[in-house]
């Protein structure tokens, strides 16, 4: 008799042990699950700032080259202001021979 009680405790302390040790598995697949998503997840930021940084690499390239086209408009404008300046000169200058040629004639 004592041998069955022996017995049924070791059964059902075995049967503990499994228990415990199938939450312990399954804990472990969550783990695993997990460890899996993370990587994946880590990976597709990864991707993510890769295309941030091409993107932001681009968008000063853009920067840079509307800055360049300001600065060569703004040289344009201010070579075409120059250049109209001179006419006006030149005008002025062709006026004031003009008027000392008359001035000479009388």
């Amino acid at each position: 008799k004592a041998l069955a009680q022996d017995q049924e405790q070791m059964d059902a302390l075995k049967s503990g042990l499994e228990r415990q040790l199938a939450v312990i598995q399954a804990a472990q697949a969550e783990l695993e699950l997990r460890t899996q998503q993370h990587k994946e997840e880590r990976a597709r930021l990864d991707e993510m700032q890769s295309a941030l940084s091409c993107e932001w690499t681009v968008l000063e390239g853009q920067l840079a080259a509307a800055q360049n086209d300001a600065s060569q408009r703004a040289s344009s404008e201010d070579w075409a202001e120059l250049q109209s300046q001179q006419e006006a000169v030149k005008k002025q200058q062709a006026e004031l021979q003009e008027r000392s040629a008359q001035l000479k004639a009388q």
